[in-house]
């Protein structure tokens, strides 16, 4: 398992070498698909579906992995 941060350069190092990217990730400032042919995709869904998500959501994915609203919905 890899536990060194990466570089924002090895990060785009990385992001390249496995295009194309269908979703436009934010990676440590890196976007995977910044000319996403559907805008800034999945983030225009999200947005669309901000105002029905409850102010202060926190739980679990499903997965078991701890989320938070603010992390998915900037």
């Amino acid at each position: 398992m890899h536990t060194q941060a990466l570089s924002p350069a090895e990060i785009q190092q990385r992001v390249q070498e496995l295009e194309p990217w269908f979703h436009n990730l934010n990676l440590g400032g890196v976007r995977t698909a910044p000319d996403h042919f559907l805008g800034d995709y999945p983030m225009v869904k999200f947005q669309g579906i901000r105002p029905c998500a409850a102010a202060g959501y926190a739980g679990e994915d499903g997965a078991g992995h701890r989320v938070q609203r603010g992390l998915l919905l900037p």
